[in-house]
């Protein structure tokens, strides 16, 4: 699979922590809206959202996590 979609979107290759093949889906996102001239302001660009207690993480916490929100403004 992370094959298929660094083909797709080059630059999504990503290794986890703990050393397997991963998919980073918000650099995919964010690489295919520069690509349309959008303006990205990623705020949460080196941010592991399983180490980072800050944030809510299902992987982490399980069903006693919290939910995020996400905003995109139309100029």
């Amino acid at each position: 699979m992370v094959a298929a979609v660094e083909a797709a979107v080059p630059g999504t290759r990503s290794v986890t922590s703990w050393g397997t093949p991963a998919v980073d889906v918000g650099l995919g996102v964010v690489s295919q809206l520069k690509a349309l001239g959008v303006e990205v302001h990623d705020v949460g660009a080196d941010v592991c959202t399983i180490e980072d207690e800050r944030f809510f993480s299902y992987r982490r916490q399980g069903s006693a996590s919290g939910r995020f929100g996400g905003v995109v403004v139309l100029r």
